[in-house]
């Protein structure tokens, strides 16, 4: 028999800290099958939404060091998509 847990977490104003226990749950963890971050803000809704796991590893190593703001979701994008035609180059 499989047991499915699924766990549905909302972070206000999450810390540095708690982003770094994040990304090491999405990078380390065995059992994750599948992810889902939404970023929202109370002025402008959703800012941000994905499902893929590398991106959300990422996503969640840089707040550990940056405040989430629409101007870092931005760059996040921006950076992001560069970073996913080098990786896609280096892994084929």
């Amino acid at each position: 028999m499989t047991n499915l847990l699924r766990v549905v977490l909302t972070f206000q104003n999450p810390s540095k800290i708690e982003m770094h226990y994040l990304s090491n749950l999405l990078s380390k963890g065995t059992s994750l099958t599948n992810q889902q971050i939404y970023i929202a803000s109370p002025t402008t809704n959703l800012l941000y939404h994905s499902s893929d796991s590398l991106e959300n590893i990422k996503l969640t190593q840089e707040l550990r060091i940056e405040e989430i703001s629409p101007e870092f979701i931005k760059k996040f994008n921006e950076d992001f998509n560069k970073f996913k035609v080098d990786y896609n180059k280096y892994i084929k």
